[in-house]
């Protein structure tokens, strides 16, 4: 599937993450900053994957392959 096709497949799920953290969700962009809350980037990649998982199979397995060629 073209990236385009995961990206979209993420986006009700970094919805579902920004109405559950709110604006610390965005600590995901940028974990290596200084003065970053540890054990909350923790809980959100855990929710994010947590919810990638949720998604129906071929979908979760194309999302989390965009995620690991992203990085």
């Amino acid at each position: 599937e073209p990236p385009n096709v995961a990206q979209e497949k993420l986006v009700p799920v970094v919805q579902a993450l920004a109405e559950d953290f709110g604006d610390d969700a965005q600590m995901l962009g940028n974990v290596a900053a200084p003065g970053v809350d540890r054990g909350k980037v923790c809980a959100i990649t855990i929710s994010l994957y947590d919810r990638i998982l949720q998604l129906p199979e071929a979908d979760a397995a194309m999302v989390l392959r965009s995620l690991a060629e992203a990085v």
